[in-house]
């Protein structure tokens, strides 16, 4: 059977999901809900209105569309999002300028792994006007590549810790005694035990170093107290968190909704924890998806990176209402621009 237009109704069903494409494109778009008139002008085939809010209907009785207001159009529900995620997820291509722009940037800082990734972590959420959150974790092998002391005051000394794999963390510590070349000798001499072992035992060890110091060899004690902070600072998962002022974004989120999310941002070994869960093989995960009350309106888009032996996992936070394959695009570019200047950098 023919409609109007010489489209057949087989042919409308199998169109409702452009249907569905079109009213969460639309609504990407602008921010507002999107009505029948709109979404015929957007569509590749002709169909009149009237079809158009009949299937809409249908979508939203079966709850991929939702309506804010009694005479206002459809918005996508959460599932209407997975939906279209799930079935219009080819990639957008960036161009050669957008390209580019990201190479310039992230080639800013070359030389510390540490402001690579947080230079990254600023780039990302520049190009996609989100909130972005990057880690690096030190592999299970990373060892103590070095451990310097640079005395700053008469009783004040920094200690520098640098790991196998380009890890740089340091800590200004105080003593009770004055710090001559002879005390600095004694801080080097110590704890040069610990070049070459794995990051993983300095913090057991120092801490044992402490517990049997007596007597004289108290001196020991502030650079070893040191050490112990730096070794577990280094041991952790480096998290670097950009573009919190995008949660506050008119087009983003409800103030309430993102002040939830800024204090769980808050929370660094939380979302450490998260991000390397059972569950992180999840590229997108959408509202009540994401299993975390704080973000069950928003939705991350998530990939890792892998250099040498260290696994780093980047995430997008952003609304629903995200144009999802522009991110994912610019999400991997960076994740495969960063292996790139790390491998180079790191050897």
């Amino acid at each position: 059977m023919l409609t109007k237009n010489g489209v057949s109704e087989v042919e409308i069903e199998g169109r409702i999901l452009d249907i569905l494409a079109a009213v969460v494109e639309i609504h990407i778009e602008t921010t507002k809900p999107v009505g029948s008139q709109t979404i015929c002008k957007r569509l590749n085939f002709e169909i009149s209105p009237a079809t158009v809010r009949n299937k809409m209907a249908s979508l939203f009785s079966v709850g991929l569309l939702e309506q804010p207001h009694v005479s206002s159009g459809r918005i996508p529900s959460q599932t209407g999002y997975r939906v279209y995620v799930d079935n219009f997820s080819g990639k957008y291509k960036l161009s050669a300028y957008e390209m580019s722009i990201i190479d310039a940037k992230l080639r800013d800082e070359f030389s510390d792994p540490e402001k690579i990734i947080n230079n990254a972590a600023e780039i990302l959420a520049e190009v996609t006007n989100c909130t972005v959150v990057f880690t690096a974790l030190p592999s299970k092998s990373s060892c103590v590549q070095d451990i310097k002391f640079v005395k700053l005051g008469q009783c004040s000394a920094m200690i520098i810790l640098i790991t196998s794999n380009g890890i740089i963390k340091n800590k200004v510590f105080n003593c009770k005694f004055k710090i001559n070349n002879e005390i600095l000798k004694i801080f080097v001499q110590v704890v040069g035990k610990f070049i070459g072992q794995p990051l993983t035992k300095l913090i057991p060890e120092s801490l044992k170093i402490i517990s049997s110091c007596s007597g004289t060899d108290d001196i020991i004690i502030p650079a070893i107290e040191a050490l112990s902070i730096v070794a577990k600072d280094a041991s952790l998962a480096l998290i670097s968190i950009k573009g919190e002022q995008n949660l506050f974004s008119d087009l983003n989120f409800k103030l309430d909704d993102a002040l939830k999310i800024w204090r769980f941002l808050n929370k660094k070994e939380e979302i450490s924890n998260f991000l390397f869960n059972e569950n992180s093989n999840a590229i997108i995960l959408i509202g009540t998806e994401i299993g975390r009350s704080e973000l069950a309106c928003a939705s991350i888009l998530r990939t890792s990176y892998l250099v040498n032996e260290s696994v780093g996992i980047i995430a997008v936070i952003g609304p629903m209402r995200l144009n999802y394959n522009n991110i994912i695009s610019k999400l991997d570019y960076i994740s495969k621009s960063v292996e790139d200047v790390l491998v180079e950098v790191l050897g």
